[in-house]
């Protein structure tokens, strides 16, 4: 199951730079080509370029592992 980000303009840059730590205050593009892997405690797992496919191999890979010990 996929969750997406919606809300405010400000609320989600906030999110994306003060949490997730991708772009910058400087960079009003919201979008970015990198996938954050958060698991249900919000702790993030890992970051993964959506361009790149060894990067998405590893998510893959990544969210398998969380799914079998039952962490996502």
């Amino acid at each position: 199951q996929w969750h997406f980000l919606t809300g405010p303009k400000q609320a989600i840059k906030e999110l994306m730079v003060r949490g997730f730590k991708i772009g910058s205050d400087d960079d009003p593009n919201l979008h970015s080509t990198f996938i954050v892997l958060v698991d249900t405690r919000g702790q993030i797992r890992g970051y993964y370029d959506g361009l790149d496919q060894a990067a998405m191999r590893k998510l893959r890979h990544d969210l398998a592992g969380l799914l079998k010990r039952s962490a996502l």
